[in-house]
């Protein structure tokens, strides 16, 4: 034991440079520093062990069945995708969900004069917009400009569907997607995001690659979130989001939509909003009004200008302020008593309908809601593609994540953290983490400073075999586990995996030197090509056959 006690304070001692300090050696003070860092890290994502075990020998959350009399609308923001988006719209109409209450919209967003994506979509009975504006050319703006007319156009607003679908054009879906996320949604989910995986896998090296790398984010996170009932994160496609949650429009306009959206419903916390239609917001002004609650109490409040009056009340003030509760025609709560809005002139508005009844937002994952995604099958899109999400990624770290950071100081909830790391910009840390270390590390051993306390050439080599030989190896040993648990779902076989396994970590040690080269670049969304026409049923015939045999097996 003694011996063992000595083992921990001579790496103690070599790692915090303690000797060295004492010495007053500045090396110990760098070695104590990033050692310290370093530390302070680990500690705060060992959680992540966790994850990655849970996701490996776990299984994802199931949900009860339940009938499918909720209406959805599948929303497709499209540009020059006529070679798919009528495979795209084929699949919505396979869905076993119940038909009559599935509409599809569609944003043919600054389509070429020749493409034919818009009349594809209205050929096949979909509700079309046309969107040209090349100053505002990506996805985000383009939901945004979708919504806006929605607002207007439906019966009743955005809030007309009981939850939208969002999907990329060159997707396909298992027959039984919807149902299995309305089953989602009606156990109380506010936004249900589904398994991705990939429709042209087998097309070649890069499109198996980029398959593995959803597999892992489902056994790195998803199925681990899924499991503790701990908010996921939306994907960019294959997602729903309740319509309460929309009911003002869309507001995620970054080159990442899918991250910004995420991170901001994250930050969000549930408490008394007001907001006035233009002739209530003129009558009441802007001063702080009064808002008398069932039970006599009085709340001060302040409104916002919007297009319809709005009064929003968290879940658990209602037992507080004596609202006894009811559900409105989407099974939600609502209010079933009166809220009587007043001013100091005496004029007063009462709030019955009209008003949402808020909560945290609950973002769920739904293995079971499987759809197919086509990734590029070139490098040069491959990598422009992660270069983008690089870019929205580390912008939306630096413009929400903080948001999200001190709402978790204010009101500290799990899935608050958990998504802060989630968005936090690892490659990069690591990457200046150890080159800032080596920098001044072998400023001081050139300069003599140091002494003899580093071998210089050795500290190098050491940094590059981390560089490289462990990373690579780590990506390797993440990679096995990965293709063995969602090999049901894999599709390619068993010769063609085994290479990608070890191709597999150089896929992943590129993400290092983008998201560098990002930070240098001014990145702007540039359309993928997408050809690959494919039945989703025809695909989910490869998990149905190996689930079989592997069920056969047993």
């Amino acid at each position: 034991m003694e011996q063992f006690w000595n083992w921990i304070l001579t790496y103690l001692d070599a790692s915090f440079g303690i000797s060295l300090m004492k010495e007053g050696n500045p090396q110990g003070y760098v070695n104590c520093v990033f050692m310290s860092l370093t530390t302070i890290f680990g500690i705060l994502l060992a959680y992540r062990v966790l994850y990655l075990l849970f996701g490996i020998f776990g299984k994802s959350r199931k949900y009860k069945s339940f009938p499918d009399d909720k209406r959805y609308a599948f929303v497709f923001s499209a540009r020059n995708e006529e070679l798919v988006i009528g495979n795209l719209i084929d699949s919505v109409r396979e869905q076993t969900y119940n038909q009559n209450n599935i509409d599809i919209i569609v944003v043919a967003d600054n389509c070429n004069p020749e493409d034919k994506t818009a009349e594809i979509a209205r050929s096949k009975g979909c509700l079309v917009y046309e969107r040209h504006d090349l100053s505002k050319c990506r996805k985000g703006y383009a939901l945004q400009y979708l919504f806006e007319k929605l607002k207007h156009d439906l019966p009743n607003g955005i809030e007309t569907y009981y939850a939208y679908v969002f999907m990329d054009s060159d997707n396909v879906m298992a027959k039984d997607f919807l149902s299995k996320l309305n089953d989602a949604f009606q156990s109380g989910y506010d936004i249900a995001t589904g398994y991705r995986n990939v429709k042209n896998a087998d097309d070649n090296w890069l499109t198996a690659l980029s398959a593995i790398n959803w597999y892992r984010a489902v056994i790195v996170s998803l199925r681990a979130r899924s499991m503790i009932n701990s908010c996921a994160q939306i994907g960019g496609t294959g997602y729903g989001v309740r319509s309460y949650i929309l009911k003002d429009g869309w507001d995620y306009t970054m080159i990442t939509e899918d991250g910004e959206m995420t991170t901001r419903l994250m930050a969000v916390e549930p408490k008394i909003r007001l907001q006035l239609k233009e002739e209530d917001y003129a009558r009441f002004g802007n001063n702080k009004l009064t808002l008398t609650m069932p039970n006599g109490k009085k709340v001060v409040v302040k409104a916002r200008k919007s297009d319809k009056t709005d009064l929003e009340i968290p879940e658990k003030k209602l037992s507080k302020y004596g609202i006894s509760p009811t559900t409105d025609e989407f099974g939600d709560v609502a209010l079933g008593n009166p809220v009587i809005l007043s001013n100091s002139q005496g004029e007063t508005l009462s709030f019955q309908t009209g008003v949402h009844v808020s909560h945290y937002i609950r973002l769920g994952y739904v293995e079971a809601a499987q759809f197919f995604d086509e990734q590029p099958t070139t490098l040069k899109i491959t990598i422009r593609q992660r270069i983008r999400w690089a870019k929205g990624g580390m912008v939306n770290w630096a413009i929400n994540d903080w948001k999200l950071f001190f709402s978790f100081l204010r009101h500290p909830r799990w899935s608050k953290y958990d998504i802060y790391w989630e968005m936090f910009p690892y490659g990069l840390w690591n990457f200046f983490m150890g080159f800032f270390n080596l920098l001044i590390t072998t400023v001081l051993w050139a300069t003599g400073a140091s002494g003899n306390a580093v071998d210089g050439w050795a500290n190098i080599w050491s940094y590059i075999i981390n560089m490289t030989v462990i990373q690579y190896l780590g990506g390797l040993f993440t990679g096995i586990p990965v293709i063995i648990k969602e090999w049901d779902k894999v599709h390619f076989n068993v010769a063609q995996a085994v290479g990608y396994i070890f191709l597999w970590p150089f896929y992943d040690m590129i993400g290092t030197p983008i998201s560098i080269a990002c930070l240098f670049m001014h990145v702007t969304w540039k359309p993928v090509p997408h050809h690959v026409v494919k039945n989703g049923d025809e695909l989910m015939e490869v998990h149905r056959e190996k689930e079989a045999a592997h069920h056969h097996k047993k």
